[in-house]
């Protein structure tokens, strides 16, 4: 056909949006909270780990049936996934990042399947008197490093 012009358009190599990285580090502590690994989580969804990988990096984008799948194995609402992404904001990325400590995750977890409330605020308790001893330790280290040695003892 005579007049008719042929266009080209490219897009850019794919890089992860905030968005994607965002859901991924989700996705991510979520998994690391129930100490799940991404082998566990691939052969739940019949996926590969590698997809895995590249969900929680943000490499890839995760479509809604996904992200679906994934808060009913990882027992949360699919919400949570996209919690401070737009407007929603209700788990911060500083506590997803401590979330992704395995030992505090660990610890999380453990203290949520207690049933007896008494021995979870004891456990509360012990944990800050332990950061006011810390605290106080470090403040005396700045001033008399000795002092802080003894404090810990």
């Amino acid at each position: 056909m005579a007049g008719i012009e042929h266009k080209e358009f490219r897009l850019k190599p794919r890089s992860a949006t905030e968005v994607d990285v965002s859901v991924g580090k989700r996705l991510r502590a979520r998994r690391e909270m129930l100490g799940m690994s991404q082998q566990d989580l691939a052969d739940r969804c019949h996926i590969s780990p590698q997809q895995v990988h590249k969900y929680e990096t943000g490499i890839s984008s995760i479509r809604t049936s996904r992200i679906v799948q994934f808060g009913y194995i990882l027992d949360v609402p699919s919400a949570y996934f996209l919690d401070g992404v737009g407007l929603v904001e209700n788990y911060p990325d500083d506590m997803i990042e401590m979330f992704s400590d395995r030992t505090i995750a660990e610890i999380v977890r453990l203290l949520a399947k207690m049933d007896d409330e008494t021995v979870k605020r004891g456990m509360l308790e012990m944990a800050r008197a332990y950061h006011a001893v810390r605290t106080e330790a470090d403040d005396a280290s700045v001033d008399d490093p000795p002092a802080r040695r003894s404090a810990i003892r």
